[in-house]
């Protein structure tokens, strides 16, 4: 029941043309496969994917190779949605377009927001003593209020708090509930930098084995 385009260009930057055909065309998403190289190399090292996701200024789909194991079979477009809050404004917006799946194909939406606790010093000064359950407790909460409730009636939401870093939390809960959606709200610094270096984005782009969806603010 879509209507399908067919474009075939000639050009020098590949990457390039792919944006500007967005562009001209106003598109509200790219989608883009990528594969992998192995454990220990880069997965978008100097690749059209990377280029893509660095500079597109719609939401960018990469979907590995081993998503088609997680596809669901069903006429929904989604089963599964898993998305990454820091409780920024990126992370606002990205939730936002997760919200707007999860109801159109009426599935299951998790909130998940990592606690990493980083030493303030190290070998001469005692721990400080961080009340982690009353963190965990006031981030459930603020997961919570994230999600209107008119918005849970049309799909089930649940909240998901976890210690240590944020992106093997996210691939973590992915994996375990066969999600076939990550949507990560991001940051962008600009054409110059390499706003995925470093990045809890970088790392689950490249480390996830179902789709993920990036929403530049």
């Amino acid at each position: 029941g879509a209507t399908v385009d067919v474009l075939v260009t000639e050009s020098p930057d590949v990457q390039g043309e792919i944006l500007a055909q967005a562009g001209r065309l106003q598109a509200d998403l790219i989608v883009i496969g990528t594969h992998g190289r192995g454990v220990v190399e880069r997965l978008f090292l100097g690749s059209t994917a990377e280029r893509v996701l660095r500079k597109s200024r719609c939401p960018v789909v990469t979907v590995p190779m081993t998503a088609l194991e997680t596809m669901p079979l069903g006429s929904a477009p989604f089963a599964r949605i898993v998305c990454g809050i820091d409780f920024s404004p990126s992370s606002q917006l990205g939730l936002d377009h997760a919200i707007s799946l999860a109801q159109e194909s009426r599935c299951t939406l998790m909130l998940v927001h990592a606690i990493e606790v980083l030493p303030l010093y190290y070998d001469f000064s005692p721990p400080v003593v961080v009340d982690l359950d009353a963190w965990r407790r006031d981030a459930m909460q603020r997961l919570h209020a994230m999600v209107p409730d008119t918005v849970r009636t049309s799909c089930e939401v649940r909240e998901v708090v976890v210690r240590g870093k944020a992106y093997q939390g996210i691939l973590e809960l992915a994996d375990s509930v066969k999600a076939d959606l990550i949507v990560l709200g991001i940051q962008g610094r600009g054409a110059v930098d390499r706003f995925f270096f470093g990045s809890t984005a970088n790392h689950v782009v490249r480390q996830a084995g179902c789709a993920v969806m990036t929403v530049r603010s």
